[in-house]
This record gives structure tokens, C-alpha cells and sequence, in this order.
């Protein structure tokens, strides 16, 4: 029921369709899935109850009997393996963050399973070999755990942890988890470039004009000034991220939301016929979340409701706390206000918040479109014939050309093949624990894969079949094309 959301029961999904901010090749994980699960251990560990375990599980059609026996054996492959399995580090795998995992390959499937929360939950996916293959999706074991670990994540941002919602009313929770997963899970994509989801990292836009920094942390300081009740914010401009002051640990998460979520669905909200009409002459911000009309004192409630997060308490606490999120929008910037969870936000609070943004945002807006415009025309950067993925995991940035739509100048696609040979290669560099590294390997494709790391960073260069066939022409080819594109971020 929408009782159980806070605030609009889909502020934070979108219906089937909605891509949202998800561009590059893509495919449904239902598609290629056989079952994905939240089980509780302990709740089934009495003879004849052991279905108790299961808190939620797709698809609904599986029978009961079948729900416990792929629990029952997830169960056992982690009891059985507890003893003597060495479980990668942070270290290996920035993605882990120490979270316990099994997995287990058969003939037909692969499982994951990932423990949480003190390892009181598990949750688990098996993906199908054959739907995979049939979509050309490479089944990269780390990214399915990064899949996996995401699912928890999102939840938590939206309803706090599993423990204490289950130790409040084991009914209610399964209610509420019930709720959240049968949506996350029909509307969930994954990229065919399976290291775009292992990172999954930010988007922040590069602006080479770094007055405009100056001027975001001018606005944002006066914000909070005059307006006292917001206590974190995040900065957007249209799908990019340029200013935070959340908990680093939170950002992967709710930059997800809202790009892929929420502000896409308010631009389909905003592009609606009645919508258009109804706005004020010369308005140019509007809010995308809580009560389209706030002029009045009533009480902000029902559909009119801000939708909850749940952040962390500081970037080493587990403890997460409730804030209210608003947001406004205006010229392709947005500002995601977060007010602490005790606070009242009133139609008045609304008012104030406009009254600071409605002329301010539109000028900051203009003179950010107007630096990415002189930007894009002055650029020097030539069509590039191959593909990248950056990923700094200090800040979370991910730059990469799988998202940028296909250009006629640009590199052909990689083919599945390539892409399952560079997750392969890929992780075995990172099993290496220096910080530094690089490898080159070449695909019966004649593709080209360059793999470097550093500090934690890492570089995937996918090179199409061309006149270099030699290892020392492609070194070259390749330290010309750090050189021109990646120096100023990459080489120490």
C-alpha cells in the first residue's frame, strides 16, 4: 500500500519502462536471472520452519518447496564453507567493503550469495548461463556481488537496515521488503560491459572554468545560511554530479537514485501537456519533490509528502540517519536539499527555500550551460577510435565511452567476446596486491585490451582491430593515448 512509502509510493522507482538516466547497452536482470532472495537464517533453523528463512524471494511462481531448498542449500554452502574459506579484502575488490561472499558455479547456473549486517541476512541471485549467453552478457562473478551489495544498499537509503525493521515486526518488514524489491527488481539494468556496474561509480561533470566551483560553494554556503534546517545537499546539473556535502560513503547510491530515477521521472512529469500549461509565466524552478502547491499553511501529507533517505551518521558510522528530501529544480540544475529527520518541513519552509533558489539557481544554471557550451565548441578532442573506462574509487568518479551514444566517427562495438576476456584479465590484475600495475592482451578478434592501475585507480582501454598487430606498436599506440586524454588525471 502507498501508506508504506513515505511520502509518494513512487518517488523512488519508476514504472517498467523508465530507463531514466541508464544509457549504453543494457539488459533486464530479470531477463537473464533465475531467482534473487533475502533470506534470515535464524528465523528457519527450527525443524519443519525451515521456510521462515525466506523474507522475500523472485519469482513469485517458484513454489514454497522450491524457495526452501534454494535457500536451504545457499544456507549450506555458506555453513559448510565458513571454516575454511579466505574471504578478499577491500583490498582486492573495493567493491567487497569486507562483505562476506560465496560463489558457486554449476553447469547451468552461477549463484552469489552475499551476508549483511553482521551476516543476520543473506541475500542472494542466480543468474542463468544460457539466458546470458543468449544476450550476450558476460557473467563477471564480482559484478553480480556488486549487483547484489547495491540492492541492500538502496534499500537502506530508503526504509534504514534490515535488523531493526525485523526485530520491530518480522510482518512489516517483509511487507515493506516485499515492497521495495518486487519494483527495484523489474525496472533493474545491467550493462553488457559487466566492469560498468562492478565500479559503479559517478558521474561528475568536468568543467575546465574553476570560478564556476568558486561560485557553486558561494550559492550552497548562502543556502545553508539563510536556510539553517538543510543540513546536506547534493548539486546536479542534468545527469552530472558537481558539489556534495553527504557522506562519501552514501554517494553511490543516491547519485543512482536520482539520476536514474528521480529526476528522469520528474522530466517526464514536467513535459506533460497539463503540466506545461499550469506553470506561472516566467517561473523557471520548480520543486520535483513534496506539494506542487505550497502558498498555503496546510499540512504537508499524503501524496504531498517529501520522501525519506536514510544517510549516514559520518563517513565511518554504521548508524543512518532520517532526513527529509527536497528538491528543486531550474534550467537542468537541481539541488537535493536533505533536512534532518525531526525537523518539520512546512509549505512555509518550501517558501523560504524558493524565495533563496528562484533567482539565484537560473543565473548559476545559465553560466554552467554557457562554460559546457564554449567548452564543447573549443574542445580539442578529436573523435576517439577506442573505448575507455576510468574509475577513481577515492571519489567515486567513472568516466567512460560505453554511456555516449554511437557516433559514425566513433569505435565499432565490443563485442561480447572482448568483454568477458577483459573482466577475466581485469581481475586477475587486481588479485596482484601492488598498487601498481598494467597488462595487454589480445582478443581472436584482433581487439586490443589494455589494463593499467595505479593508486587504486584503474584504466581499461579496448583498442579495435586495426593496422597495429605488435606488442610494441600497441604500448605505443597506447602511452600516446594516456598522453593526449588521461595525463592529467592518471600518470603520477
Amino acid at each position: 500500500s502507498a501508506s508504506m512509502m513515505h511520502g509518494s509510493p513512487m518517488y523512488f522507482i519508476g514504472s517498467g519502462n523508465a530507463t531514466g538516466g541508464l544509457r549504453g547497452c543494457q539488459n533486464r536482470l530479470t531477463d537473464i536471472m533465475d531467482c534473487f532472495f533475502v533470506a534470515h537464517p535464524k528465523s528457519g533453523c527450527k525443524e519443519g520452519e525451515e521456510s521462515k528463512r525466506i523474507m522475500y524471494y523472485y519469482p513469485k511462481c517458484d513454489s514454497i518447496d522450491k524457495q526452501t531448498e534454494i535457500t536451504g542449500f545457499a544456507e549450506a554452502v555458506v555453513n559448510f564453507t565458513d571454516n575454511f574459506v579466505s574471504v578478499p579484502t577491500a583490498e582486492k575488490s573495493k567493491i567487497c567493503e569486507n562483505v562476506p561472499f560465496r560463489d558457486v558455479v554449476t553447469a547451468k547456473t552461477v549463484h552469489v550469495y552475499i551476508l549483511v549486517e553482521e551476516a543476520q541476512f543473506m541475500l542472494g541471485l542466480i543468474m542463468n548461463k544460457k539466458a546470458a549467453s543468449d544476450m550476450d552478457y558476460t557473467l563477471f562473478t564480482p559484478t553480480l556481488r556488486g549487483i547484489l551489495i547495491k540492492a541492500h544498499t538502496m534499500f537502506t537509503l530508503f526504509f534504514g537496515n534490515f535488523t531493526e525493521f525485523h526485530k520491530e515486526n518480522v510482518s512489516h518488514f517483509k511487507d515493506r521488503i516485499e515492497y521495495f524489491f518486487s519494483r527495484y527488481l523489474t525496472v533493474l539494468r545491467v550493462y553488457n560491459m559487466p566492469l560498468l556496474d562492478y565500479f559503479s561509480g559517478v558521474n561528475f561533470l568536468r568543467l575546465e572554468d574553476s570560478s564556476i566551483f568558486c561560485d557553486i560553494d558561494a550559492f550552497t554556503t548562502e543556502l545553508t545560511e539563510q536556510i539553517p534546517a538543510v543540513d546536506k545537499l547534493i548539486f546536479l546539473y542534468q545527469e552530472s554530479l558537481l558539489y556534495y556535502t553527504v557522506p562519501k560513503r552514501d554517494l553511490p547510491a543516491l547519485f543512482h537514485y536520482l539520476s536514474h530515477n528521480l529526476l528522469p521521472m520528474s522530466l517526464r512529469t514536467e513535459l506533460e501537456p497539463t503540466n506545461v500549461l499550469s506553470r506561472p509565466s516566467g517561473q523557471q524552478g520548480k520543486f520535483v519533490t513534496g506539494p506542487m502547491e505550497y502558498t498555503t499553511d496546510e499540512p504537508i501529507e499524503g501524496e504531498d509528502s517529501l520522501p525519506i533517505v536514510y544517510l549516514s551518521e559520518d563517513e565511518e558510522s554504521r548508524t543512518l540517519n532520517k532526513h527529509h528530501l527536497i528538491a528543486y529544480r531550474s534550467l537542468n540544475a537541481t539541488v537535493c536539499m536533505f533536512v534532518k529527520g525531526e525537523v518539520e518541513v512546512t509549505r512555509h519552509l518550501l517558501r523560504d527555500i524558493e524565495g533563496c533558489l528562484g533567482t539565484e539557481l537560473p543565473h548559476l544554471a545559465s553560466t554552467i550551460a554557457e562554460a559546457c557550451r564554449k567548452q564543447s565548441s573549443e574542445g580539442i578532442r578529436s573523435e576517439m577510435d577506442f573505448h575507455y573506462i576510468y574509475y577513481n574509487p577515492s571519489s567515486f568518479s567513472l568516466r567512460t565511452t560505453f554511456l555516449d551514444p554511437p557516433s559514425a566517427g566513433g569505435p565499432p562495438p565490443v563485442p561480447a567476446s572482448v568483454h568477458k576476456l577483459a573482466c577475466s584479465s581485469f581481475d586477475k590484475l587486481m588479485e596482484e596486491r601492488q598498487e601498481f600495475g598494467e597488462c595487454c592482451v589480445k582478443a581472436e578478434s584482433e581487439w586490443w585490451i589494455f589494463l593499467k592501475k595505479a593508486n587504486g585507480r584503474s584504466l581499461v582501454l579496448l583498442l579495435p582491430p586495426s593496422s597495429v598487430s605488435n606488442l610494441t606498436e600497441i604500448n605505443s599506440k597506447v602511452q600516446s593515448i594516456i598522453k593526449t586524454y588521461f595525463q592529467s588525471i592518471f600518470l603520477i
